[in-house]
């Protein structure tokens, strides 16, 4: 009997979910568009009675289908992955265990009493070390590394094999390439090194800030010594300045900037040549077309952003500044005493008491901010402020082909999903929207007297969980299905939920949904 009860907590159960479901939860809202949708739930995992869950630990794999997580009982801790779980040990590193990104794997690094770490990959142990720290995954998840400590020695170890031994190497590697190369510093006594891909080079001082190029064809550094820093591109050894930090390659890997402290002042270096800096500095940010650069001085008290050599105008604070994906636009908030506008293209807009972070729409031809008047939030679209206010909004989310507009309104304890200017429905607590690719359908979890379901264009789902989990985003598969991770107690158990939509789609932007 205790078998069958497993099997079928295990089992993956379908839900049909239409929209006349949980009438008793229908509030005062406008009348949504008729959607179909099926639902499928999958327990990924759960925890035991007699085991102890390190909520810190627990990771979602980034296809929301497996998570893993450290745990301990009375033999010992231990690694999880679904419902895995790795050999008994003394202890699970910290920021273990963890998932690549691309090619699928799982790792995590245990400890045994005699000081002995190992790290295991996919449920497979590699070498033993007197210490294991800083390891990673490559960009495609096809190679991993770590620094071990071995023979009163350091090694760096990539998917499974040694390195040369050092006194040290530099904790700021292993640095991967995005198309598998890997690049670190170490030390041997009075002599330094780089290390790119397994052959050691030598080097005039300490190695820190590595960076490749986004197409792995070109690496640069900076190198420490006890006079100076100076960065190398290309195997090309650059001028010396005090330091030199937030090395930057343009998205099309042709150009490189970084800033540089020179005569205690800092300075921008872009392609080579120093520009405009101040006493302090913010750091380089090209356009997606690589043509266009820009970067944040202060200097006499106030800030500026300098974009292609002009300087903007002069504010007391500055938030994040960010290019349209057209580069034909760069925008960020600015305020200054008790009045905040945001800044397009080097121009101040309306000013209201406060503003947020500007979001453009993927085609870049709108721009979307958070802005305050007195004690109420609201959203500004276009330089057009949207009638309803809140107590607070979340920031605004475009879909990816700029046709709708969602955010989250809080009202005391209320939080409201609105899209295109209209309310989806109120809840206790709800998670950010999320689009599909064409945005015809936009999803979130949320909650209502302590019942969590999935909702897709304002209407609920029929599976109820406890609570969404912070580490799982709704990911659209296409137009019409989705996935999420939500948690479920007692235990607690992670449950895989999946969302299959056979029926209706949003109304076009600036409609009301309609029944």
């Amino acid at each position: 009997m205790i078998g069958t009860i497993r099997s079928l907590i295990f089992a993956s159960v379908w839900i049909a979910s239409v929209a006349s479901a949980h009438a008793a939860e229908t509030q005062t809202q406008a009348p949504r568009p008729s959607v179909l949708f099926k639902e499928k739930t999958t327990l990924l995992s759960r925890i035991e009675p007699g085991e102890t869950f390190y909520p810190v630990s627990f990771q979602v794999s980034s296809d929301n289908a497996h998570v893993a997580y450290a745990g301990r009982r009375a033999e010992g801790m231990f690694a999880a992955m679904d419902r895995h779980r790795g050999p008994f040990c003394e202890g699970v590193a910290k920021g273990t265990p963890l998932f690549s990104r691309g090619e699928f794997h799982w790792a995590y690094i245990a400890y045994e009493g005699n000081q002995k770490a190992q790290a295991f990959i996919d449920g497979r142990p590699e070498m033993k070390c007197d210490g294991i720290d800083a390891f990673v995954f490559s960009p495609d998840g096809t190679r991993w590394a770590y620094r071990a400590a071995l023979q009163k020695k350091q090694a760096l170890v990539a998917s499974g094999v040694a390195g040369p031994l050092f006194d040290v190497v530099i904790p700021a590697g292993p640095v991967f390439g995005p198309h598998g190369r890997m690049a670190y510093g170490a030390v041997n006594g009075q002599e330094k090194f780089m290390v790119v891909d397994g052959r050691p080079e030598p080097v005039g001082g300490i190695v820190q800030g590595i960076v490749f190029s986004p197409d792995g064809r070109r690496l640069a550094y900076a190198v420490k010594t006890r006079d100076h820093t100076s960065v190398t591109c290309d195997g090309q050894n650059g001028p010396a300045y005090q330091a030199v930090v937030q090395l930057t390659f343009s998205p099309d890997s042709k150009r490189l900037a970084y800033m540089a402290q020179k005569d205690n002042r800092w300075v921008a270096v872009i392609d080579g040549k120093e520009q405009e800096g101040g006493d302090q500095v913010g750091m380089p940010l090209f356009s997606p077309d690589s043509l266009r650069c820009a970067y944040a001085i202060r200097t006499g008290g106030k800030w500026h952003v300098v974009a292609d050599g002009i300087r903007g105008p002069a504010c007391e604070e500055l938030g994040v500044y960010l290019f349209s994906l057209d580069s034909s636009r760069l925008a960020y908030m600015a305020q200054n005493k008790q009045r905040g506008c945001v800044v397009v293209n080097g121009q101040p807009q309306a000013t209201y008491d406060s503003v947020g972070i500007p979001v453009f729409s993927p085609d870049g031809a709108q721009l979307a901010f958070q802005a305050r008047l007195k004690d109420r939030w609201f959203i500004v679209q276009d330089g057009r402020a949207h009638a309803q206010a809140y107590d607070n909004v979340r920031l605004p989310v475009f879909s990816p082909d700029g046709r709708h507009l969602a955010y989250i309104g809080i009202d005391g304890n209320k939080m409201v999903m609105v899209l295109d200017e209209h309310p989806l429905g109120s809840y206790d607590s709800v998670t950010f929207p999320c689009f599909s690719p064409s945005g015809t359908h936009v999803a979130y979890a949320g909650c209502r007297q302590d019942r969590w379901r999935i909702f897709v264009d304002g209407q609920g789902g029929a599976a109820v969980f406890d609570a969404s989990l912070k580490e799982s985003t709704i990911l659209f598969g296409g137009d019409s299905n989705l996935s999420v991770v939500m948690l479920r107690m007692p235990g607690p158990e992670f449950w895989r939920l999946e969302v299959a939509v056979s029926a209706g789609a949003l109304p076009p932007s600036g409609s009301a949904p309609q029944k």
